[in-house]
């Protein structure tokens, strides 16, 4: 089968069929002095969540978004309870707790504790909790650059607001080791938004190792999903992520044969996601076996839902696909062209949206329009999920896009699916799913055989917010690391 390029008016699929006030009051009750350093915990972490390890971008947070330290603890001390014994440069009230302690202040009252473990800083936060002259606890806490990219474009790219990418990169910008695949007709590899973002590819047409574009959609395509932060041009939705091209076609179109041969090769060079910005009309056995292939080793396929409205595309219609038609470019409305009867996941601007160009000489920035440039959105959106939640499977990844979707108005519209895509706040539900799984408990042992639970946020951090609580046989709630004693 053959797939060609084709245009539904100017469509084109491309190819388509915030400080801590200082407490004095020593003789506060274990109570009192938890309900504190809850209350400022929140006044400092309210509602925090972190993102994965940021990659090596030209610009990225040097923390996580959001982040607090389950190793590193700030103490504070009063001095008139709590001194320092002759000979020895510990607080008594801090003596034999593990790890390093280090002065932050010059009056001795505040102390930067180091733990070598999370389990052991579990273990060891309530206890510090109860000790007469310890007033004040909290986790160190990573204040992040207050960045945006200063691309020059990025003004005209009105999808980047619309699709809630630039909300979304507070988490992440994406990290390095997560690779796209885009399997179209090439990569520009000179163009100055790209050539930092991709990856050794492979040119099924000629069969070679240059997978240059000579038709201009995969620049276009790839620019949507990673056109780097340099200054320079557009940004992509997610930046931070790699780019591997795999030419399956040029002027006239793409080969089934060839498209499966790269959907293969995608797979055994490990990458995450698979941007399919092509069609046909009919289906293909051939084609569909690589992509359930993909699909069962955890490879989330995006594919175009296609450019004409009566009509059934595919790729974009089998199951294991997360098929996105075309919105206008505010969003507010189906695009004209995009399908009716392809089964869609979603949909994303696919009208007049800027990104990067090659004309087979130079490098630029132009509009392009089409359901080819809807889908490079939503892989871009999956990238940025995979980079927090890299466990996700391509169920749960599609469920978040259609859940967190903004539906149309009226809602359930044929060809719009769940609506238009969210990428802040699916982004959002990966870091949340990655606490939830990350939840680790130390138990504390106390009278009469029951325990005091702790808890330790995440892989890394802690965190306060409105968590769940354990009920203990103690008649304690736990949450996080700390006991809110009823």
């Amino acid at each position: 089968m053959l797939i060609t390029p084709e245009k539904a008016g100017h469509a084109e699929t491309g190819w388509s069929s915030r400080p801590v006030r200082r407490l004095r009051n020593a003789q506060r009750t274990s109570r009192q002095r938890v309900a504190q350093t809850l209350l400022c915990l929140l006044l400092w972490t309210l509602a925090l969540t972190f993102g994965g390890p940021q990659p090596s971008a030209p610009i990225a947070h040097a923390q996580p978004a959001h982040a607090v330290s389950a190793l590193e603890w700030s103490v504070a001390v009063d001095p008139t309870s709590c001194r320092v014994r002759v000979g020895s440069a510990i607080p008594t009230c801090l003596g034999q707790v593990p790890g390093s302690l280090k002065r932050i202040d010059p009056n001795g009252e505040w102390w930067r504790l180091s733990f070598t473990s999370r389990q052991e800083a579990a273990d060891w936060i309530t206890q510090l909790l109860a000790r007469p002259g310890v007033v004040y606890l909290e986790p160190a806490v990573y204040l992040t650059y207050q960045w945006m990219p200063g691309d020059p474009l990025i003004p005209q790219q009105a999808w980047l607001q619309v699709t809630g990418f630039l909300t979304a990169w507070e988490e992440t910008i994406g990290r390095s080791d997560v690779v796209v695949a885009v399997i179209d007709s090439g990569v520009a590899s000179e163009h100055p938004d790209l050539a930092a973002q991709l990856l050794p590819g492979y040119d099924y047409v000629h069969r070679d190792t240059q997978p240059e574009d000579e038709v201009g959609h995969g620049t276009a395509v790839a620019g949507i999903i990673a056109a780097a932060v340099n200054g320079s041009g557009i940004v992509g939705g997610a930046p931070g992520v790699r780019i591997l091209p795999l030419k399956v076609g040029d002027q006239v179109g793409a080969s089934s044969l060839a498209i499966a041969e790269a959907i293969y090769g995608a797979i055994e060079r490990g990458v995450q996601v698979i941007n399919l910005s092509l069609g046909a009309d009919t289906p293909s056995a051939t084609l569909e076996r690589a992509i359930e292939q993909a699909y069962d080793q955890g490879i989330i396929v995006v594919a175009a839902a296609g450019n004409t409205p009566d009509a059934v595309t595919f790729p974009a219609s089998y199951p294991e696909v997360i098929a996105v038609g075309g919105a206008t470019a505010d969003g507010k409305r189906l695009s004209s062209f995009s399908s009716r009867l392809t089964r869609v996941d979603l949909i994303a601007p696919a009208e007049d949206v800027l990104t990067t160009s090659w004309d087979g000489r130079e490098p630029g920035w132009e509009p392009r329009t089409g359901t080819s440039f809807a889908a490079p959105m939503v892989s871009a959106a999956a990238a940025l999920i995979r980079s927090v939640a890299p466990d996700s499977n391509v169920e749960w990844v599609r469920q978040a896009l259609r859940e967190t979707a903004r539906p149309l108005d009226p809602p359930g519209q044929p060809g719009a699916g769940s609506g238009v895509l969210a990428a802040d706040r699916a982004v959002e539900r990966a870091v949340l799913r990655r606490f939830a799984q990350a939840w680790q408990r130390a138990d504390l042992p106390v009278a009469a055989g029951a325990a005091t639970r702790s808890w330790l946020w995440g892989p890394s951090a802690f965190a306060v917010t409105r968590e769940p609580y354990q009920e203990t046989r103690a008649g304690t709630r736990a949450v996080a690391y700390f006991d809110k004693a009823r």
